[in-house]
């Protein structure tokens, strides 16, 4: 059962990567979107036979985040709802206490507001700040302190330099502890997936285009170290 459970993740991953390093055509997104949605269909239909578990869930709403990164902008809020719904679930879903799937519903949330006009609501806002205040710990405990305090900045609009080089210092730091290649590629998807979406609109306030472009900046120097350890 988990294979079948990666098999889908990894297929909808990759179906997102083709289309990224592809010419980005209506084409693309197509089959792209196709795919993923094969993939969370296959995800439904082992639930359905299995029955549901948070793993399950943060699956599904790992296939609506990358729709949400691919799709036209009038497409992309239900693919974001879709998100916040299937996270809340596996939060609900899971044992113990699920920081990971708290913080995915939280950006897709202020993901949903920003597209709107709207500031992020306050609970999600006030849930992200306890989130950026965590501790120390293993590789994956850390990387998502810094992933709530990039969502921070998201929600304030604005990522000074000065914060740019704290976040990547901080996920350098994380990366000592346990880090790995692969695990640094779930930290690019999630800068790249913000930045994707921060950046596809219609006349983009000045403070948006340099909140995605920061994301990018992290993105790129991650990158290149990840490059340069293999």
């Amino acid at each position: 059962v988990r294979v079948l459970e990666q098999m889908a993740s990894y297929e909808a991953r990759l179906a997102i990567r083709r289309y990224m390093t592809g010419p980005r055509d209506d084409a693309g997104r197509n089959a792209a979107a196709k795919a993923v949605q094969q993939a969370e269909k296959r995800i439904r239909e082992l639930a359905a036979i299995c029955g549901e578990t948070s793993e399950r869930w943060s699956l599904r709403g790992s296939c609506q985040k990358r729709l949400a990164q691919i799709l036209m902008p009038e497409e992309r809020l239900a693919a974001l709802e879709l998100m916040a719904s299937h996270y809340e679930a596996a939060g609900k879903a899971a044992k113990s206490a699920a920081f990971y799937p708290a913080l995915m519903q939280a950006a897709a949330r202020t993901l949903i507001a920003l597209q709107t006009g709207k500031p992020p609501p306050a609970d999600v806002t006030a849930s992200t700040d306890r989130m950026a205040a965590g501790a120390e710990g293993d590789f994956w405990q850390e990387v998502n302190v810094v992933d709530a305090k990039v969502l921070q900045a998201v929600q304030a609009g604005r990522m000074p330099r000065e914060l740019e080089a704290e976040i990547h210092a901080a996920y350098r730091s994380a990366w000592r502890h346990g880090g790995s290649p692969l695990k640094l590629m779930s930290v690019l998807e999630q800068l790249v997936f913000l930045a994707d979406v921060l950046s596809d609109g219609a006349e983009l306030p000045k403070e948006r285009r340099e909140l995605a472009a920061a994301l990018r900046r992290l993105y790129g120097l991650l990158e290149q170290e990840l490059r340069q350890a293999r």
